[in-house]
């Protein structure tokens, strides 16, 4: 049984239908990614699964438990972490606080808080650096380092991950791209919509593309990269 599942999903805004019949898994450990243009779909499905739209139609599946139409937070305590495209820092925090704020989805002694900001620390040392700085005072690269590491204090089992490359300076974007690889040899599985087709594909082990709502080619990296009709739509 897959970590995660989502059978025919159908979401809409309001009136206006978004995602028509999507379906696909992500098992433990394992980078899957979404690709697709603007509009396509993408940020909603992760909304959907997360709980901040109800879906409606088809299953959201985590764990053998279905979980769609959950309230965010209950999603969130089940294990499953978001790390929207705006980060979503607090700016008058400091980094410390902000990763403290992710330690409150359940009760940890203070040895097991300590264990997972030194975890997050180890991934970005530069934010061990900056742990008194205030979140508007960090670069475009050091606040998306914060966005995943407040998610990852919660120790989810599966992480979503909305374009996190985003306006991101190339350095930068390796520095990013390396730290989400490793999450995953250290068990986590990632759920990952990213424009940077190449760079994602690179670090998964599938991936989907989506266009107006639905799933139009779907396989290992290389599957993908290789449909000449994907990569002109994708501009690859």
């Amino acid at each position: 049984m897959p970590l995660f599942e989502l059978d025919r999903l159908y979401a809409r805004y309001d009136y206006a239908p978004v995602v028509h019949g999507v379906s696909f898994s992500v098992d433990a450990g394992e980078i899957v990614s979404i690709f697709g243009r603007n509009g396509a779909g993408k940020t909603t499905t992760l909304r959907t699964i997360m709980g901040w739209l109800r879906p409606s139609q088809g299953r959201i599946v985590f764990e053998g438990v279905a979980i769609g139409g959950m309230s965010p937070d209950r999603v969130f305590r089940k294990g499953i972490a978001f790390i929207p495209e705006d980060r979503r820092i607090f700016a008058t925090l400091s980094v410390e606080e902000n990763l403290i704020l992710g330690l409150f989805s359940r009760w940890r002694s203070g040895a097991e808080q300590r264990l997972q900001l030194d975890r997050v620390f180890d991934l970005f040392p530069r934010l061990r650096e900056r742990r008194r700085q205030l979140g508007k005072t960090l670069s475009g690269g050091e606040q998306q380092m914060l966005a995943i590491g407040r998610a990852l204090v919660g120790a989810p089992k599966l992480l979503l991950v909305d374009e996190p490359s985003e306006g991101l300076a190339p350095m930068v974007v390796n520095e990013i791209f390396e730290s989400l690889a490793r999450m995953r040899s250290e068990g986590v599985a990632l759920l990952l919509v990213e424009q940077n087709v190449r760079r994602a594909a690179a670090i998964s082990s599938s991936c989907y593309v989506m266009e107006k709502g639905r799933i139009i080619k779907h396989g290992t990296p290389a599957d993908v990269m290789a449909d000449e009709a994907v990569r002109q739509r994708l501009s690859v």
